[in-house]
């Protein structure tokens, strides 16, 4: 996003002193719109509109929705604190569109309240964005007199902001299960041990056959949605944030029975940090010791459980232990899979029960929490929306820390961000970027060194279609893993 400074009007009267005409103020260089900001109970709301923020993403993207009529897109609303000294916070509605690929990296801000405490109405935050999507998915969008139809593929949220939206019980209520009717028992904490309690319904749901459950009326009911397929289980926050970091310090802080021995530790750390230097580009953070648990973010969980955890802790971690772990790790790599979740999806759904059954005799029953739980929900919700990133946040929360960012003034954040958004999607064009799509490489000796050739022509760095680097010069970056043809 680009940022109206100090700097940015200074640079304009340079400019000016130099006989160029130019505007004095940054804001009007960037046709900076004024917005009106709606006041709420107890914060205050910009609502830039569904098809206001799409419509310049779909025209420039219009060659690659040649065969596509209708675009399905992805809900997400979740509270972003601002700063650690203020109570201040946004809670954004995002969404995105999921099922073109070239479009899918777009997330688009429709609405963003701001407050010192989240909205006290969800009727009210919800109003403006309700009457909008109902109009685009009855009538769709025209672009370019093409006309496509809407759908809302999914609504992923957090457990907290779930429970709000719908108007439940929280997670840690004795109903606190979203997907099915298991009653939780309290140990110290609230915990679900039943792994096969009967399902919600949609029908059950908007009926409201269980009283312990609900506490109103959501106003999502109001949208031609499945009340529980179509809201399913984040894996973000259940599987990474939720279970994977539980594991990982119970096995560095927890009981000395479970905890890791010093040396099988500073064995592990020494492991993991040993592949940093071949971790490729594609992978947003470089590993870190487990000594920083408290502070791995969701993409490092993510990358140890599927992709060296198993490696790292073989032979380290108590036998009992790491074979528990090796069903989770064994049962996310089939979900996450877009070939095998749906072929596997009943042996991934054995090994999460298993898992879960194991977790309460090996660190016991009062840790089989809410996203514990879940885990045996996370087959279901594969077998409607596909492989477990396509219902992830992890792009609804990488476009909330680009917001963050963009803040230069607490004063007035509202104003500062809807600024910045609009500034970025007046932007965007009409321009379709072109793509190269190269044939296979071959691999030739140039200049005592290897280079890619594509065609006649040798490159010593390439990135492909699928934002895969190509890098001769760099140890993580050289080597690929090719499909058969």
């Amino acid at each position: 996003m680009l940022l109206i400074t100090v700097a940015h009007n200074a640079l304009l009267k340079i400019l000016q002193t130099e006989g160029l005409n130019v505007p004095k103020d940054g804001r009007t260089l960037m046709k900076t719109p004024k917005h009106t900001i709606i006041q709420m109970n107890n914060g205050s709301y910009v609502h830039f509109g569904i098809e206001q923020m799409v419509y310049p993403i779909l025209l420039k993207h219009k060659n690659y929705l040649t065969n596509i009529k209708n675009l399905k897109f992805g809900i997400n609303v979740d509270g972003l604190p601002l700063a650690s000294s203020s109570k201040s916070q946004f809670w954004p509605i995002l969404m995105c569109i999921v099922n073109v690929k070239v479009i899918s990296k777009y997330v688009i801000p429709i609405e963003i309240f701001h407050g010192f405490e989240k909205p006290f109405s969800v009727d009210e935050f919800l109003s403006f964005f309700l009457i909008d999507a109902l109009s685009m998915l009855e009538n769709g969008i025209n672009v370019d007199n093409t006309l496509y139809n809407m759908e809302i593929a999914h609504i992923v949220c957090d457990a907290p902001a779930k429970a709000f939206l719908l108007k439940v019980k929280s997670h840690n209520a004795y109903h606190g299960c979203n997907t099915c009717i298991d009653e939780g028992v309290f140990n110290k904490t609230m915990t679900f041990l039943t792994t096969n309690s009967p399902m919600r319904t949609n029908n059950s749901f908007r009926n409201k056959t269980d009283d312990s459950y609900h506490k109103g009326t959501s106003p999502l009911e109001k949208l031609p949605i499945n009340m529980i397929d179509d809201i399913p289980v984040d894996n973000m926050h259940c599987v990474y944030v939720g279970v994977t970091k539980r594991l990982i310090k119970f096995w560095v802080k927890g009981k000395k029975d479970i905890r890791l021995l010093d040396e099988s530790k500073n064995d592990i750390n020494k492991s993991i940090l040993n592949l940093r230097s071949y971790v490729p580009s594609e992978f947003a953070r470089l590993p870190r010791s487990m000594d920083d648990i408290d502070h791995w973010k969701a993409t490092e969980l993510r990358t140890f459980i599927l992709y060296y955890g198993h490696i790292v802790l073989k032979g380290k971690l108590k036998k009992q232990f790491y074979q528990h772990f090796l069903l989770l790790f064994s049962a996310i790599r089939l979900l996450v899979n877009s070939e095998t979740c749906i072929l596997y999806n009943e042996k991934a759904r054995i090994l999460l029960e298993q898992f879960i059954n194991d977790y309460a005799i090996l660190y016991g029953s009062e840790f089989i929490t809410y996203n514990v739980h879940n885990l045996i929900h996370l087959p279901y919700f594969v077998q409607k929306h596909g492989p477990l990133d396509s219902f992830s946040a992890f792009r609804f929360e990488n476009y909330l820390k680009e917001l963050k960012k963009s803040i230069k003034c607490a004063k007035y954040p509202l104003q500062e961000v809807s600024n910045r958004i609009i500034e970025k999607y007046n932007e965007i064009n009409n321009s379709i970027a072109s793509q190269i799509k190269y044939p296979l490489f071959q691999k030739e000796k140039l200049n005592n060194n290897y280079s890619y050739i594509v065609g006649e022509l040798a490159y010593e760095r390439v990135i492909l279609q699928e934002n895969c680097l190509l890098n001769i010069n760099s140890v993580n970056n050289k080597c690929v893993m090719l499909k058969k043809w």
